[in-house]
């Protein structure tokens, strides 16, 4: 793979600059409709990964770190 030089890679981000305004104007102008059927989809696709053992692991500590801090407030 060559390198590129800086007006190159000006240009190459400029390209993607712009592919982002374009894709943030086609999800402005998504139906709400669509976008609640996209987001049941991600949720129902859930199942179809293994969960990841360190989920729980973590959701553990900010348990842990939300009990300390309730408790913290109720000193005061």
């Amino acid at each position: 793979m060559s390198k590129i030089d800086r007006e190159q890679a000006a240009a190459y981000r400029e390209r993607w600059v712009m592919v982002a305004q374009q894709e943030a104007a086609e999800l402005r102008e998504l139906p709400l409709e669509s976008k609640f059927r996209q987001l049941s989809a991600l949720f129902a696709s859930r199942q179809l990964f293994p969960r990841d053992p360190r989920d729980e692991q973590e959701s553990a500590v900010v348990r842990e770190r939300w009990t300390r801090i309730r408790a913290a407030y109720r000193e005061r």
